[in-house]
């Protein structure tokens, strides 16, 4: 995570003309994205990064301009990604057998899986406080890689429960888009973040965080504002 970091470190000015939605669909964006805290007191205030291999192309002239720290940041996600399509083709090898037929839609010939690694920073707001607030991920699925400390808790609107993370695991959600796309009686996992104390990183950053989202090609998005409506 260090040449995230780094990549952190670099004027904004710099950052930011690396950032549009995916082609040919309107859901996600990919490359820098800083999200600022409002009045709102559950505010959520992160920096995160959308990588896709086709940042490097969407981007060239951007990545050059933005120099070396911006080039070796990009090469180490990309190897993220390569190990997050085996770990993914691994998990979606497990879902054919119980719904046959579905590895293709996660997989299509001759088009890259429709995968995003999203490497995230969150600001400080101190122990106890939401990170992240409640809801469900819009995508099929999405997988927690990894985290700097404790704080992600699954369950449901009733009870969360904290997830501890182990080495050499990673931890699977379904998203609305499994329960709309592939089976209906999968229930999405409603989710949230919370600052944990003594895990600060720095003054500033509370955690950061290495997620995948994962869609078949022909997804089914839930309207953004239901995504934090319990079910």
């Amino acid at each position: 995570m260090q040449t995230f970091f780094t990549f952190l470190d670099l004027p904004e000015e710099l950052k930011t003309p690396i950032c549009r939605t995916m082609p040919g669909e309107d859901r996600i964006e990919i490359g820098y994205m800083r999200r600022r805290a409002t009045d709102d007191t559950d505010a959520e205030e992160k920096m995160y990064f959308h990588y896709h291999p086709d940042v490097e192309t969407l981007f060239a002239s951007a990545i050059h301009a933005a120099g070396e720290k911006t080039k070796d940041f990009l090469r180490a996600a990309r190897a993220v990604w390569d190990t997050t399509i085996q770990i993914s083709e691994d998990a979606v090898d497990e879902f054919e057998t119980k719904w046959p037929g579905v590895k293709p839609r996660f997989f299509p010939l001759n088009a890259a899986p429709h995968l995003v690694i999203r490497f995230l920073a969150y600001h400080a707001r101190g122990a106890g406080n939401f990170l992240a607030k409640a809801h469900y991920d819009r995508g099929t699925f999405t997988i927690a890689l990894g985290e700097s400390a404790p704080g992600l808790r699954i369950g449901t609107p009733e009870k969360l429960v904290p997830v501890e993370h182990h080495d050499n695991e990673v931890v699977i959600m379904p998203g609305t888009g499994f329960q709309a796309d592939i089976d209906s009686g999968v229930v999405p996992a409603w989710h949230d973040v919370v600052q944990t104390k003594g895990a600060e990183i720095t003054t500033n950053t509370a955690r950061w965080a290495v997620v995948a989202f994962f869609d078949v090609a022909d997804a089914t998005y839930v309207p953004l504002s239901d995504t934090h409506l319990p079910r």
